[in-house]
């Protein structure tokens, strides 16, 4: 099935996919025979739902230095701790190593990736790596558990270089834009990994670690990273919530210090666990709020990827940032904390901007609703204390009764399916019977979709509210019989076939079937092409 839509279609009954921010995507199919007509479609032979970036990646990969070779950093054969030193059972570890980087001369990365056992990928929660800007002396050699060291490691909370968490791929460096390792750059850093082991698996045994993609041709502008967000230790959320928020502010105290022309954000991560819905960062100038840097309102703690900011957002001397997170706690009877396991919380956006600048590397407080205050950037704030007042956004105006395109909204057969002509794509459901492809053009905010399934009777296709069935905006799709296309917008009020929306609002539609034979070769299967796997590493390299 190929078709259209606009991100925001004005119709109640269409699920609006926003600009930031994860979108969840739902799926089913059958492998009954087609349907007799649309509104007697039998139930699905299978579903699921997934946790994608529709619009935040980038279109295209950045051509990358021929030279470009890894620089690994990763811990060898780790027996993971299951029993802390109290002798309890321990089901969060946060294993450290420090490293030397090559410091010869100054290089760029220019692609970062994740290097994860597969054996233990579910336990392997975040990587970070911390710069140290003074000599590790002895402890160059340290490896070992990050807080059980007595007096601690000096690296631990500077600045960060890089990091992943779960649900994360790679990172480009924008064209002209380097992550500087060596002179100008790290020289000595620490990497952090945190192991989550709810289970308490005993014998893991573990070599994950980072993988920095370096080049001696240096490009014209180093690259930085701004941690900002929430203290962790003060973090506390009642139980039974349903959207509890948390604030941070990194005030002006903060960004005073950067040049005169201020710096570029063109990505971030935002970090919280899984009692987080939302994570949202506002951009404050002059007392008058800016479109958000992020606003991500539907946060999946298992879907943790850097996304670009497009436009990319200028931070100015004098700027305000302000993080706030939601959490849901319903179900819970205890006071939730921050903290380092999972089953604890934190709250952090961190955002990669041009030029690298020493003045601000972490810029957090504690959460406002406890009404104290630590330290920001060296200024003492007051005790109760709250952001100054500022002009909020102006409100989305667009409405409901404006006109619609005059498009055609009838399907058509599809003779042919050529995969190549979209750049993003992705595998859906464990067994991948699911591809998925998408273009999205900036200017007119319309998607484009092309989904891809191995089924014999038909297939759906939807964007969630929660990843279930209720509230979803989904479309159904199939050949009859006589081989005539069919293809509805509809909207589920309920776990039973969704009624067909009044308003049609998705165009361009092609609808398909091509028989392919299964695995086991026991009967033909309506299928496209099959699709091409996700890139998560440098292609174009030599």
């Amino acid at each position: 099935m190929e078709f259209s839509r606009e991100l925001n279609t004005r119709d109640p009954a269409d699920n609006e996919i926003s600009f930031t921010g994860t979108t969840t995507v739902v799926w089913a199919l059958s492998d009954a025979p087609p349907p007799a007509d649309e509104n007697n479609i039998l139930y699905h032979s299978d579903r699921g739902s997934e946790s994608l970036n529709l619009v935040g990646q980038p279109d295209d990969v950045p051509q990358l230095e021929p030279d470009i070779f890894p620089l690994d950093l990763q811990v060898e054969n780790v027996n993971v701790p299951s029993v802390g030193p109290d002798g309890q059972p321990a089901d969060t570890v946060y294993w450290c190593k420090a490293f030397q980087l090559p410091s010869d001369r100054k290089r760029h990365a220019v692609f970062v990736e994740p290097v994860i056992d597969p054996r233990f990928e579910q336990n392997v929660h975040h990587i970070l790596i911390y710069w140290c800007d003074t000599d590790l002396g002895d402890d160059i050699n340290f490896e070992g558990p990050c807080y059980d060291r007595p007096g601690g490691l000096s690296c631990l909370g500077n600045a960060i270089v890089s990091g992943w968490a779960v649900g994360g791929q790679g990172e480009y460096s924008p064209e002209g834009v380097g992550l500087p390792i060596g002179i100008d750059g790290p020289q000595q850093v620490i990497m952090e990994i945190h192991y989550d082991n709810p289970n308490l698996i005993p014998n893991i045994v573990d070599s994950s670690g980072m993988r920095f993609w370096l080049t001696e041709q240096l490009r014209p502008i180093d690259s930085g990273l701004i941690m900002a967000g929430q203290v962790v230790e003060s973090i506390s959320i009642p139980p039974g919530e349903v959207a509890f928020d948390t604030v941070g502010y990194c005030s002006s105290a903060c960004t005073q210090d950067l040049p005169p022309e201020g710096v570029t954000i063109f990505s971030n991560v935002l970090h919280a666990h899984i009692a987080a819905v939302a994570i949202k960062v506002q951009h404050i100038r002059d007392g008058v709020e800016l479109p958000p840097v992020y606003d991500d309102q539907n946060y999946d703690f298992n879907y943790q990827q850097s996304y670009k900011i497009k436009p990319e957002v200028k931070l100015m001397p004098g700027d305000d940032l302000i993080v706030t997170c939601t959490y849901n706690t319903e179900g819970r009877n205890e006071t939730t904390l921050g903290g380092e396991s999972t089953r604890e919380e934190m709250c952090f956006a961190y955002l990669s901007y041009y030029p690298a600048n020493t003045a601000i590397n972490v810029c957090i407080s504690n959460p406002i609703f406890l009404g104290t205050q630590l330290q920001i950037c060296g200024v003492a704030l007051p005790r109760i204390f709250t952001p100054g007042d500022f002009e909020p956004l102006p409100a989305d105006t667009k409405c409901l009764d404006y006109e619609k395109p005059d498009l055609s909204r009838e399907p058509t057969r599809m003779t042919f399916f050529d995969p190549s002509v979209y750049i993003h794509s992705a595998r859906l459901g464990a067994d991948e019977q699911v591809s998925l492809y998408w273009n999205y053009d900036y200017e007119t905010e319309i998607l484009d979709f092309a989904v891809d399934v191995e089924a014999v009777g038909w297939a759906g296709f939807g964007i969630s509210q929660n990843g279930g069935m209720t509230g979803s905006d989904v479309v159904i799709g199939y050949l009859d019989n006589d081989g005539e296309p069919h293809f509805r917008d509809r909207f589920a009020f309920a776990p039973a076939l969704p009624p067909i929306d009044i308003s049609q609002d998705l165009f361009n539609i092609r609808v398909g079937k091509f028989l392919v034979e299964r695995w086991n070769n026991t009967k033909p299967t309506s299928r496209c092409l099959r699709a091409m796997k996700v890139m998560i590493g440098p292609k174009n390299r030599k």
